[in-house]
């Protein structure tokens, strides 16, 4: 993450003296959105603003600025696993964690703690100020444990994860727990890096959910409804995505991985992507089928961008939520910055005047337990297939609803710089 340490210190630093967000945003008069940005690591303080804030907490400025070489080395990332009944959660997460130790990551999984109580006798446990308190101390305990692990590359899955909580409840019980507390829910949210949300099963088959969910409270109405209430308490996070429902778990575990490892930039060091020019496919029944997800893209080239190094601007609509970001790739490096709606507008400014935006649609689905996504143009007479693989040997079963023309994998009068071109 972009100054993760620098923004992991500051944010220590500011808990140790039990202050809030807003505490530190009020006596720097700026907002508490700011002192957000600089702790998930998106932004760093102006050179006053680090004064400003040793002065706070009652450090020089050296020592604000000081990290350890052991924490420059460290690299942890932590990541949220949510989802409604019947989701997946628990299994998805275990086959994460298989997944990415084989890859050198120390994998880290935080329990729900909810899960904990249910199978020790607390079946109705309602008193969501003591849960979300006692769920952010449980936090706590394992941070201060993964701190002193003795491994550099650490990925951190929480099973479900404090802000949970907020789904049980009506917006403004949660609202008063967090004053209570003094905190808030976007400081919650954003002490993690990267939310994934898996759909409940009750949104793919209804008639399946009742089969096989056990408890005779929740029917698949409620259950849908309560994936709705999760989603809406976690979307606002900046690095957010939804993984759809599935035929099978293995597939769903797929897809979960395969985002992860974009998240952490890990996609081009274990995946071969092949790319193939094919006729547009019946959107209609993309539309209807299971396990496929829907994302309208926008990409803006910005000015200093070349085939060799990528400079754009993404806008991400999923399920009527806009999601901004910037993306610099080149030299086998990439990096994504999030961006609010204003910073968006503001960075278009610098848009290349020679290039077109491109507005595309992206399908997104599991196939033979290949991971398949599909770019339909809103612009062009094609449609661009991609396919990632973990291995050149991996033979391709294409679906039988995609008519192939052509690879285009090292054509790149197909890659997204080009097609840009007026």
């Amino acid at each position: 993450m972009n100054h993760y340490e620098l923004g992991n210190h500051i944010y220590n630093l500011r808990v140790a003296r039990g202050l809030t967000q807003r505490d530190i945003a009020e006596k720097l008069s700026i907002s508490d959105k700011a002192i957000s940005k600089w702790e998930n690591g998106t932004s760093q303080p102006t050179v006053y603003n680090l004064q400003k804030l040793a002065d706070i907490f009652d450090i020089t400025l050296e020592e604000l600025l000081k990290v350890s070489k052991e924490n420059q080395e460290k690299q942890i990332t932590k990541i949220v696993i949510t989802g409604g009944i019947l989701s997946g959660k628990s299994t998805c997460c275990h086959e994460v964690k298989d997944h990415f130790e084989k890859i050198g990551y120390k994998v880290v999984i935080v329990p729900s703690m909810e899960s904990i109580l249910e199978e020790n006798g607390f079946i109705d446990f309602n008193n969501y100020e003591e849960l979300l308190k006692s769920r952010l101390e449980f936090e706590k305990t394992f941070n201060n444990l993964i701190q002193a692990m003795d491994a550099n590359k650490i990925l951190v899955l929480y099973d479900g994860a404090s802000l949970d909580i907020r789904s049980m409840c009506t917006k403004r019980e949660f609202t008063t727990i967090c004053n209570t507390l003094s905190i808030s829910s976007e400081e919650v949210r954003n002490s993690y890096d990267a939310v994934f949300h898996l759909k409940s099963i009750a949104k793919w088959d209804n008639t399946l959910f009742d089969k096989l969910n056990d408890n005779n409270k929740i029917d698949s109405s409620l259950a849908i409804t309560i994936d709705d209430k999760i989603i809406d308490t976690w979307i606002a996070h900046a690095n957010y995505r939804m993984i759809d429902c599935c035929i099978s778990i293995e597939n769903k575990a797929k897809k979960l991985i395969h985002e992860i490892a974009k998240f952490l930039n890990e996609d081009e060091r274990f995946y071969i992507e092949k790319k193939y020019l094919i006729h547009i496919p019946d959107i209609s029944y993309l539309d209807k089928l299971g396990g496929c997800s829907k994302v309208k893209m926008t990409l803006t080239y910005l000015n200093k961008s070349s085939e060799q190094c990528d400079i754009k601007l993404l806008l991400r609509d999923e399920d009527g939520k806009k999601f901004y970001q910037k993306i610099i790739k080149g030299n086998n490096k990439k990096s994504t910055i999030s961006l609010s709606a204003e910073e968006y507008i503001d960075e278009l400014d610098n848009k290349m005047l020679d290039r077109n935006p491109i507005v595309k649609y992206r399908y997104s689905f599991i196939y033979h337990s290949v991971y398949y996504k599909i770019d339909i143009f809103e612009d062009k007479a094609f449609s661009i297939l991609e396919v990632d693989l973990l291995s050149s040997h991996e033979t391709i079963q294409f679906p039988s609803f995609i008519e192939v023309l052509k690879d285009v994998s090292e054509d790149p009068n197909y890659k997204n710089y080009n097609l840009s071109k007026k």
